[in-house]
C-alpha cells in the first residue's frame, strides 16, 4: 500500500512539474510575441496586401528587417522602392508610411512600432503632403 501511494504521489509530482513548465513557457512566449498589420496600397488606390505579421519583441528588429523577412521587397540605401510588385520610381512617386493612420516621420530603419500597430505603405506622388492614409 505504501509503495502504491509513493508511486501515485511521484507521478502526480512529475505531472505538476510538467504542467508548471508548460504554463510558464507559454506565458513567457506570449510576452515576447508581437504582431503588426501591414497594408500596401498601389497606384490605383487598391489594397494589395493586408497581412498580420508576427515578430519576437525581444529581438531588436527594425521595420526593414520585418519587411525583408516577410515580403518581396526592393530596398536601396534604406529606402523602400518596391513591395509585392508595387514599385515607386522615387522621382515622381514614393512609398509613404503611415503608422496607425498618421503619416510617419521616419523611414523603414527608424520607424518605431509596437504590438498591434497598423503600418500602411501607400504609393504616393512626390510633394503630396496630405496626411490621409
Amino acid at each position: 500500500m505504501k509503495i502504491k501511494l509513493k508511486l501515485i504521489l511521484s507521478i502526480l509530482a512529475i505531472i505538476a512539474v510538467g504542467l508548471t513548465y508548460y504554463i510558464t513557457t507559454k506565458v513567457s512566449q506570449k510576452d515576447t510575441e508581437g504582431s503588426i498589420t501591414i497594408i500596401v496600397i498601389n497606384e490605383n488606390k487598391e489594397e494589395v496586401v493586408n497581412r498580420n505579421v508576427n515578430y519576437n519583441r525581444e529581438k531588436l528588429l527594425t521595420f526593414e528587417d520585418i519587411l525583408k523577412s516577410n515580403f518581396d521587397v526592393t530596398i536601396k540605401s534604406g529606402m523602400l522602392l518596391e513591395i509585392e510588385g508595387v514599385h515607386a520610381d522615387t522621382k515622381e512617386y514614393f512609398l509613404k508610411l503611415y503608422l496607425n493612420g498618421v503619416s510617419a516621420n521616419y523611414g523603414i530603419r527608424q520607424l518605431p512600432f509596437q504590438d498591434q500597430d497598423v503600418i500602411k505603405i501607400v504609393y504616393t506622388k512626390v510633394g503630396d503632403f496630405s496626411n490621409e492614409s
